[in-house]
């Protein structure tokens, strides 16, 4: 029997309840944040990658798996064309996404979340895009 999958959904709701963003949502790709960045402050969850992690088999039929989600956090600020007022409006939202991420025991059989990277994405029309990548592990049983 191998583990549950983290849900979206489960990420999303832990978000929202940072209670410092317009919009949080899901989002395939950046290209679709960037289309929807008329509700900034906006957090979009991004399911990342599933990997092996390392040379872990326990046995021939368990595995350890990570699974890790992107955080993507746009922030605008227009007294700064060239962002450095974007940049320190990001800083505060990144911060309550580390703290609601990082600890946080997912309802379904994962360690805690733990962070990985973080970077930035793009900055445009005075809004910078930066990336955040949080991830958990659970073992997979056959």
């Amino acid at each position: 029997m191998g583990a549950v999958l983290i849900h979206v959904a489960d990420v999303v709701e832990r978000i929202k309840a940072i209670d410092a963003f317009r919009f949080v949502g899901v989002a395939a790709d950046l290209a679709t944040v960037k289309n929807l960045r008329q509700n900034v402050p906006a957090a979009y969850v991004m399911p990342a990658t599933s990997q092996s992690i390392g040379d872990n088999n326990i046995n021939a039929a368990d595995e350890l798996i990570e699974d890790s989600f992107q955080i993507y956090i746009v922030a605008r600020n227009v007294k700064d064309a060239r962002g450095a007022a974007a940049l320190e409006s990001l800083e505060p939202l990144r911060l309550k996404v580390y703290s609601a991420m990082v600890g946080w025991l997912p309802p379904n059989g994962h360690t805690e979340f733990r962070f990985r990277r973080g970077m930035r994405e793009s900055y445009d029309d005075q809004c910078i895009y930066w990336l955040d990548e949080f991830s958990a592990s659970r073992l997979c049983q056959q």
